[in-house]
């Protein structure tokens, strides 16, 4: 991705580490996602990190937006 701007890029990239911040990875069905933790319960894909096929990337299962239930969260 390219970007032509007078801008410093500080000031393009404000506020992306803090907005990346909260999603984290999992391992789902042998897949790595990038998630977004919708309760203790529940994660929201974000992205499709890495498949075992390249078939997965087509697999609606893994797409962006799917809500996946999973394990409770347990804090240590």
């Amino acid at each position: 991705m390219t970007y032509y701007t007078p801008m410093p890029l500080e000031l393009v990239f404000a506020g992306f580490h803090e907005e990346m911040s909260h999603y984290e990875e999992i391992t789902f069905s042998g897949r790595l996602l990038q998630v977004e933790r919708l309760d203790a319960m529940r994660v929201r894909v974000v992205r499709l990190v890495n498949a075992s096929q390249l078939d997965d990337y087509l697999n609606p299962r893994f797409s962006p937006g799917q809500v996946i239930h999973c394990l409770p969260l347990t804090l240590e």
